[in-house]
Parts: structure tokens; sequence; C-alpha cells
């Protein structure tokens, strides 16, 4: 491989702190977690301190998100997944994702995607109620 092919394998495999954590829904906390215990390692570690450096493999972040993502619904009996610009955060109550949208909404897009165990319900929290297409919350 020559340079400019290890570039692009980078840009299309490797991710930063911020990127995985987005793809996982995790805020820092969660993810130094996730970390610390070994669930998903760094695909690239190199430095100390400061200057240290770590990649994640896209693939193992996704894995990690997909599996993560499996035991929340297993776990709870509903989620609401309040996505704002992208990002992903998981909630345990209508009120906490509306709260979260409204607050969000004033300078961000917002979305709110809806599941329940019971049945295997998907669908989205929208401003005027829930929905099989999603409203960004910005817009109401």
């Amino acid at each position: 491989m020559n340079k400019e092919e290890i570039k692009k394998y980078i840009d299309a495999n490797l991710l930063t702190k911020q990127e995985a954590m987005r793809a996982t829904g995790q805020n820092i906390k969660g993810f130094d977690q996730t970390i610390s215990s070994g669930n998903l390692k760094p695909f690239y570690d190199h430095g100390e301190g400061r200057s240290r450096v770590r990649l994640y493999h896209r693939d193992d972040v996704e894995a990690y998100a997909r599996q993560a993502e499996k035991r929340r619904r297993e776990t709870y009996k509903e989620i609401w997944t309040v996505i704002i610009d992208g990002r992903k955060r998981p909630v345990y109550s209508e009120d906490e994702a509306r709260k979260l949208a409204e607050e969000a909404s004033e300078s961000s897009e917002v979305y709110i995607e809806y599941y329940r165990a019971e049945d295997g319900q998907e669908a989205f929290l929208n401003p005027n109620g829930y929905g099989f297409e999603s409203v960004n919350w910005a817009d109401s």
C-alpha cells in the first residue's frame, strides 16, 4: 500500500473517540466505561498522556452499537432515542425525550425514535404525537 491508499483506508475505516461516541450514542462517561471494561478496544493505540492517539475500527464500533442496542431493547420495556444532529441518546421516559427534544430543537435538528419491547413496535415521537414518519422537532 502506498501512502494515499493508507490514508483512504484510515478515512474509510477508523474513527476518532468523538466519532465512535456518536456512532454508539454514548456520552463520554459511558464511552470511557465501555473502553475500560474491555467491551470495545481501540484498533490503534499509541503514545501517552495528552499525546495519546486512539482510533477505533468502524466495524468494531458498529458491532458494539448493535449489541448495545439489542441489550437495551431486551432490558427496557420502552425506549425513546433522541437524535440530536445525528447523535443518538437513549432515554427511558416520554417526558425526558420530549424535554430533551424541546431544549435541543432551538438550535439543532432533532428526531425521536420509539421502541416498545412487548410487541416490537417501532415509531417516531413527533411534536404532535406518535407516527410512522419522522418530523424534525426544530420545524415545529
